[in-house]
C-alpha cells in the first residue's frame, strides 16, 4: 500500500508465494510440525533425492 501511495522508502519488496510464508524461508512467518512433516512427506516421494539429480532431469 506504502508503493502505491508513493511513500515507500524501500528498493526491494519481497513477496510470500506460500500462504504465511514458505517453510523454512526468509518470510516464514509461523509453521508448525504438520507443515514440516508435509515437506518431508514430499521429500520421501520426490524422484529427485539430491540437487545433482534435479539438475539432471533439466539437461
Amino acid at each position: 500500500m506504502k508503493k502505491e501511495k508513493g511513500v515507500l522508502d524501500a528498493y526491494f519488496i519481497e513477496g510470500m508465494a506460500c500462504i504465511g510464508g514458505c517453510i523454512g524461508g526468509a518470510g516464514c512467518l509461523t509453521h508448525g510440525a504438520k507443515n514440516k512433516s508435509e515437506v518431508d512427506k514430499y521429500g520421501r516421494e520426490a524422484l529427485e533425492k539430491t540437487i545433482s539429480d534435479a539438475i539432471s532431469i533439466l539437461k
